[in-house]
Formats: C-alpha cells, structure tokens, sequence
C-alpha cells in the first residue's frame, strides 16, 4: 500500500513539474523571461534562462532515481541505455548553460534513444532466440514421449510428480528399480487411457498400481 502510495506520488510529481515548466515556457514566448532577440536579430540571454533547464532538469533526476531503483529488473544493457537517456542531456543540459550556439540537448538526446533502440532490438533478439530453444525442447520432448514403450525408474527416485508420464500414449510397462518410493501424485497417469504393466519393487509398484487410474 506505502509503495503503491509513493509511486502516484512520485508520478504527480513529476506530472507537475513538467506542467510548471510547459507554462513557463508558454510565458516566456511573449516575455523576455528567457531570452530575447534584439534589433539586429542577435540572440542573448536572461539569467532566468538556468529556469529553463532546472526544471526539466528536476523532472528528469527523479526518472533516474526510478530507473536506478529498478536497475535489478532490467537487463543491464536496456538499464544503461535508459539511463543514458537521462545523463547524457543532463550534462549537456549544464554546457548549455554556460555555452550556447549549438543544441547540445536535443543532439544527445537523439544519441540516448539510438542507445535505447539497439538496445532493446537486442534484447527482443535474445528473447526470440530463447523462445525458439524452449519450442525446440519442448519438440524434442514431445516426440519422446509420444513414441515411448517403457520406462525404468531409477534405484534413487523417491517422488512422482503429476502428470509425470503425461504424453506417453504407447507406455506399455514401467520398471521400477528404487527402494526409497516415498510419495506418488494421484495424477502421475493423467492423460493416459491405456493399462500399463508395472514391474519391479514390490511396495513402489503396489504404490504405482493404485494410483494408475485414480
């Protein structure tokens, strides 16, 4: 509840900064509070053009500190690239105070989103790639599964989860060979139809053959 309350916070925070600084800049367009142009169509300065990027500055620091925050979420590729996005027209942001001629911020900012872009197109890759590794399995299995006639189960099994033969629509027997049999899910056969010949230790198979259509 406390941190679903800070992040509305910190949203309307930065709602309102980004509001304060759009109305001021509206302001600032039929004023000389930022800037003024003169005579000879020469560019110069107001000291409360540092307002200008101070504010957009504030909002932007608080981005920061929520993407540091969830830096463990994220891949370090897209957390480094996102935070990118934030230091770099920062700095460039503090240049521009000082020097000024050319858009520094609007130039790093198209960089931070280049970084992002690959970044991201990365990652979807990656993610892609994995999903295709997990069908391929997930193939394999399924055509092991499907043409199976026995299974032997090893001497050191102590459970059978459910659905533990799911698929295995040509089982015909189960060997089993533990002594240590300790729990068998009710639902270990779901799926199957088909009598399976149990062989093996006597109190696992017992277990194994009450449970069979259960």
């Amino acid at each position: 509840m406390v941190v679903e309350m800070r992040k509305k916070l910190t949203v309307k925070l930065v709602k309102i900064i980004c509001i304060i600084g759009i109305l001021i800049v509206c302001i600032s367009q039929f004023t000389i509070l930022y800037y003024y142009i003169d005579d000879r169509n020469v560019y110069h300065r107001q000291p409360a053009y540092a307002l200008s990027v101070l504010i957009p500055l504030a909002g932007m620091l608080i981005d920061m500190a929520i993407i540091i925050k969830n830096r463990r979420k994220l891949d370090s590729k897209i957390f480094y690239s996102m935070l990118s996005y934030i230091v770099l027209p920062v700095i460039m942001a503090v240049i521009q105070i000082t020097f000024f001629g050319f858009s520094l911020i609007n130039l790093s900012i198209c960089i931070s989103i280049l970084f992002m872009y690959i970044a991201m197109v990365n990652e979807q890759n990656r993610y892609i790639a994995t999903l295709a590794m997990d069908d391929s399995e997930n193939l394999e299995k399924l055509e092991i599964s499907t043409t199976l006639r026995s299974i032997s189960i090893g001497a050191g099994v102590t459970t059978i989860g459910a659905k533990a033969f799911e698929g295995c629509k040509k089982l015909e027997q189960i060997t089993v060979k533990t002594t240590k049999l300790k729990n068998v899910t009710k639902k270990a056969f779901a799926g199957l139809k088909q009598k399976i010949k149990i062989k093996g230790r006597e109190k696992a198979r017992l277990q194994l053959k009450k449970i069979q259509f259960v």
